[in-house]
């Protein structure tokens, strides 16, 4: 009569539950002496290589329009020769519109490497290292 029955979502957190309990099992097992010698630098690496792994936070996602922007740039072409590549009729825009085109996509391409650069600080990597700009 009363008689209890589990749902989906249940089942599903349950299994979540005990994948990651026999994935921490292992890497107890197979890593017990790096564990033993430095358990707060393992356990970062661990957290740090899940992360790479599963989908980015939330947030805007990463534009592709942005990043073949980037690397044009990074290959050195000029902001308008990305976006005469980019905008079809770019070059029929008045004066006006192709300096508010160009100040938007510079915009742009500085948060994304604002936003790249804060990633890999947060993952201890030096942002000058991996800055597109250097």
């Amino acid at each position: 009569m009363g008689e209890c029955v589990e749902t989906k979502d249940q089942a599903t957190i349950r299994n979540f539950d005990v994948i990651t309990r026999d994935f921490a099992r292992r890497l107890r097992q197979d890593f017990a002496l790096y564990i033993a010698h430095n358990p707060r630098d393992f356990k970062k690496q661990v957290i740090r290589l899940i992360r790479r792994e599963l989908p980015p936070r939330r947030g805007r996602p990463v534009s592709p329009q942005i990043e073949a922007a980037l690397a044009m740039v990074q290959q050195g072409k000029t902001v308008p020769e990305v976006l005469r590549a980019q905008v079809s009729g770019f070059e029929q825009l008045d004066t006006y519109g192709r300096y508010l085109m160009e100040k938007a996509l510079r915009q742009a391409m500085s948060r994304r490497r604002r936003h790249r650069n804060s990633s890999l600080q947060e993952f201890g990597f030096r942002a000058d290292r991996y800055s597109s700009s250097a």
